[in-house]
């Protein structure tokens, strides 16, 4: 013989909605350019744009590419980081990094 109760259960819902999209397509030195780029970003990543840095750098690697960073020095990129003060240093402060 059958036997039913009721139960309260979750489950997780499958919503489908339309969303606006860039797709962008580059060399694969332009996608190491970008990496790059990416992994000098800084600033805090809940209050400024700073929080998609993560899932670009995630998106780029799961495609096969890795920016060289620092280590990348002939093909090194010069990005100027503002003023700083460097308080008791014996040379002046760098500004510039690879």
């Amino acid at each position: 013989m059958a036997k039913a109760q009721k139960e309260t259960r979750e489950r997780e819902r499958i919503v489908q909605e339309k969303y606006q999209a860039v797709v962008l397509e580059m060399s694969e030195d332009e996608a190491l350019f970008l990496a790059d780029i990416l992994s000098r970003i800084g600033g805090n990543p809940e209050l400024t744009r700073r929080r998609h840095q993560e899932s670009l750098t995630q998106a780029l690697k799961n495609a096969g590419v890795q920016g060289g960073g620092a280590q990348d020095i002939d093909g090194g990129i010069l990005m100027w980081s503002g003023p700083r003060i460097d308080l008791g240093a014996e040379r002046p402060a760098q500004n510039w990094a690879l």
